[in-house]
This record gives C-alpha cells, sequence and structure tokens, in this order.
C-alpha cells in the first residue's frame, strides 16, 4: 500500500475583500471578491486585454472550500475486483456477484459476522470500515443484507447519473460519503467525459503523455503557452463547461501566476495534482474527485 505524500496546502483560505461597484477593463462589477493581493488600483488602473482577463479571473475565482473529499486506494481496488470484465463498470450483475461472494453459507442473506470476516479475510480494510460499511448497506436495519430491498438501493446509491452502470469516480465517491454520514459530494459528469476524451488509449488510465497531449489541444497557436483568451475560448468551443469552470480551472493551473499555464512549471504540478497516488498515471477516481475539489474552492 502506497503510503502518501503530504501535499502543499494550494491557494487555500485566501483572504478577500468586498468592493463596491468598481469599472473593471469596461466591466461593471457589483461586489466582486477578491484576493487579498488584488489591489483596488490593478483594477482601476488602465491595462493590457491580458491584464484585465486575468484580473478578472482572479477576481471571480471564490475560495469556498466544503468537505475535504479524498480518493481511497481501498475503493479503487474494491471496484477493480468487482469488475469482472474489466471494463471500468460495474453493472448490476457484477454488483449481484459481489453480493454472491459475502453470502458464505449461500442462504441468500449476508449477516454481520459474515460480512465483516469475508472483509478482513480477504484485507479489504479494517473491522471498523467494515462495520460502518455493513451499517450503511443494511438499509431496512434487518440485521442482515438482503438481495430485496438493500442491494437494489445499493446500486441505486452508488449509480449517480442512473445510467445503469456504476463508474470508479461513482463508486470511490459514494465509498467516502458512506464513512462521512450526512455528507453530500456531488460526482461530475463533465469530469468524466472530459477524462475519456483524454484517454486516448481507452485504459482508463491517464498517463504523461496524454496529459501533455490535453495541454497541446489547448495551445492553439502552438507558441507552448496556453494563455487564458486561449483557455476559455477552446473550453466553450468544445463545449466542456462554463465560463466560470474554465476561469476556475486556469487559475488553478497557472501555478506560478505567470498570466498563461506553460510544459513547466506547471504541467508537472498538475499531472502531480491529479496523481494522489504518485504512481505516474491518473485514474478517473483521481480525476473527478481533483476536479471537484477545484470546482468546490
Amino acid at each position: 500500500m502506497h503510503k502518501y505524500k503530504p501535499q502543499e496546502k494550494y491557494r487555500t483560505g485566501r483572504i478577500r475583500r468586498k468592493v463596491e461597484s468598481t469599472i473593471v477593463c469596461g466591466f461593471v462589477s457589483s461586489n466582486i471578491a477578491l484576493p487579498h493581493s488584488i489591489s483596488i488600483g490593478e483594477l482601476t488602473k488602465e491595462s493590457s486585454k491580458q491584464n484585465c482577463v486575468l484580473i478578472i479571473l482572479r477576481a471571480i475565482v471564490l475560495g469556498n472550500p466544503g468537505t475535504t473529499i479524498e480518493d481511497s486506494e481501498e475503493a479503487r481496488r474494491l471496484f477493480h475486483l468487482a469488475d469482472k470484465n474489466h471494463d471500468f463498470l460495474l453493472n448490476p450483475d457484477e454488483m449481484h456477484s459481489v453480493f454472491l461472494d459475502f453470502d458464505l453459507n449461500n442462504d441468500t442473506y449476508i449477516y454481520a459476522d459474515e460480512f465483516i470476516n469475508d472483509w478482513l479475510t480477504d484485507n479489504l480494510g479494517t473491522a471498523l470500515e467494515a462495520v460502518t460499511l455493513f451499517h450503511h448497506l443494511d438499509v431496512d436495519n434487518s440485521g442482515y443484507i438482503s438481495q430485496n430491498p438493500d442491494l437494489p438501493y445499493i446500486i441505486h446509491f452508488f449509480d449517480r447519473d442512473f445510467d445503469g452502470h456504476i463508474s470508479q469516480a461513482e463508486f470511490v465517491i459514494q465509498a467516502f460519503v458512506l464513512g462521512y454520514p450526512g455528507t453530500t459530494i456531488e460526482d461530475s459528469e463533465e469530469a468524466r467525459r472530459l477524462f475519456h476524451l483524454a484517454d486516448k488509449n481507452h485504459d482508463f488510465l491517464l498517463n504523461p503523455d496524454e496529459m501533455h497531449s490535453v495541454f497541446l489541444d489547448f495551445d492553439l497557436n502552438n507558441d507552448t503557452y496556453i494563455y487564458a483568451d486561449e483557455f476559455i475560448n477552446n473550453w466553450l468551443s468544445d463545449n466542456f463547461g462554463t465560463a466560470l469552470e474554465a476561469v476556475t480551472l486556469f487559475y488553478h493551473f497557472d501555478v506560478d501566476n505567470s498570466g498563461y499555464i506553460s510544459e513547466n512549471p506547471d504541467m508537472p504540478f498538475i499531472m502531480y495534482f491529479f496523481d494522489r497516488d504518485l504512481d505516474g498515471l491518473i485514474s478517473q477516481a483521481e480525476f473527478v474527485i481533483q476536479w471537484v475539489k477545484i470546482k468546490n474552492s
């Protein structure tokens, strides 16, 4: 099992101030929340088009951190064990197969001792995790997990987009939610779509070459720099999401605040940011979870 390296806290806890109706590069902005590093003088002075874009970017990206969701190597391992046909999706038959694996005496009921013993025997996690999971999956509090009503509910719980399949990202996110009762963590269909567009060899992993290919796709003028207008225009023209999402991503990916995303130092940091287990590859779950973090930051 990998031991995660502590990562730097990146652009969190920003101090912001309220600015009343200010003219920003020709736009009227009311009550814009500004990072502490931006002065009113920056907003009101005459500036180039590029500086205007950057000032607006920094002004509208809000620092509003919610629950911090983490990737789970254990959850991804469980997912792959259940994914019998290796298509990176769990279908109802595969979920039913998981049920049968835990039903040690084949009586169509999984009691707590069966579940916990099998969980520990297969080294799926700790006893506390097994107890917590059993409690949540026993929907009707009957003392056992049954094919009805528990299994249909379990599939419904993990299948966030209700397409009849459970993606790796859905599984890992919802596994996290189970450990924090009352927490709501959103999946991101846009992030999963972007992941699959970037995954050129369709192995459900992004390698450094594929991440570099994404960089080249956004570098419209091939000058090895992605400026804000390039990024946002390409984002909107390809229908990847909203302008606010584009702004948020650009602001986070421009690591050194240079006004553009570059192959160095930005790309190595972006790869490091998404690759939570530091194995040199980015899984769908890692990509979506980190994406949601940025979106909610």
